[in-house]
């Protein structure tokens, strides 16, 4: 069995300017958390199980998005036997 996790942290500054020279800061941050775990069942078959969650802020706006997901992977690898007779 192994674990692993991932998170990024992203900030994106930007302003728009409208043709009555208004203009409006579209400033967000992003993160994402991502944790896992990947199971040797034998050495044909995997399983890996990974949760993410992501969130997004919206500093114009004063708002905030989540999601979430939950992923299970399931894989085959059949060993070929290569042996020369």
């Amino acid at each position: 069995m192994s674990t692993g996790i991932n998170a990024n942290y992203l900030l994106s500054e930007s302003i728009s300017t409208f043709s009555n020279d208004t203009t409006r800061s579209n400033n967000r941050t992003f993160i994402t958390l991502s944790p896992n775990v990947q199971w040797h069942w034998t050495p044909e078959i995997n399983l890996n199980l990974s949760y993410s969650y992501r969130q997004q802020v919206l500093e114009s706006i004063n708002q905030t998005i989540t999601g979430d997901s939950v992923q299970l992977q399931f894989s085959y690898q059949p060993q070929i036997n290569r042996q020369v007779k």
